[in-house]
C-alpha cells in the first residue's frame, strides 16, 4: 500500500492510463507475423545504446514487456492492481487524494506541439487512432477536478 509516509504526489504527464492504441496496434502486428523476436531485439539494443549514452548501461531493457505495460489490456490490469487515483473513463477522473497521496495528471491537446521536438518523428503513429477519441487534458490539475475533454486526431473535440 501507498502510504503519504512513503510518497507525497503521484504526477503523470502524457501517460495513456487508459492503454495505447499505438501499442495495441504494434503487438497485435508483431504477433501476427511472427516478428516480436526481431522487433523486440532491435528496440533493446537501440535503448540499451541510449542508456549507456546517458551513464546508466545496466539498467535492464525489456522492450516487449514495456509494450505489453502500454497496451490496452496491460493498462486495464495495471489499474486493478493499483487501482488508486485511477480514471473511471476515457475522460473520466478518480479519486484527487488516496491514502494522503495526491494524484496529478496533464497531457497536450495537439499531436505535434514543435516541429523541431525530437519526438515530432512519432507524430504519424497518431493515423492508428483512426478519428478515436483520445484522453487530452487541458491544464495539470488534481486526477479527480481535471478539465478533460475528447479529441480526435484531427484536434476537434
Amino acid at each position: 500500500m501507498v502510504t503519504r509516509s512513503s510518497v507525497w504526489w503521484v504526477t503523470t504527464i502524457g501517460a495513456p492510463h487508459q492503454g495505447s492504441a499505438v501499442a495495441d496496434t504494434l503487438y497485435a502486428v508483431t504477433q501476427a507475423t511472427g516478428t516480436t523476436p526481431l522487433a523486440t531485439g532491435i528496440a533493446n539494443a537501440l535503448v540499451s545504446i541510449i542508456s549507456a549514452i546517458s551513464g546508466a548501461p545496466r539498467l535492464p531493457q525489456n522492450a516487449e514487456a514495456a509494450l505489453k505495460s502500454l497496451s490496452s489490456a496491460g493498462s486495464k490490469a495495471f489499474n486493478q492492481r493499483f487501482p488508486a487515483g485511477a480514471q473511471t473513463s476515457n475522460c473520466g477522473s478518480g479519486a484527487a487524494v488516496v491514502n494522503g497521496v495526491r494524484y496529478y495528471s496533464a497531457g497536450g491537446t495537439s499531436v505535434v506541439t514543435n516541429p523541431l521536438d525530437a519526438d515530432s518523428a512519432l507524430a504519424i503513429t497518431s493515423v492508428l487512432f483512426l478519428g478515436k477519441p483520445t484522453m487530452t487534458w487541458r491544464s495539470a490539475a488534481p486526477r479527480a477536478g481535471a478539465r478533460c475533454c475528447a479529441t480526435t486526431t484531427d484536434g476537434t473535440t
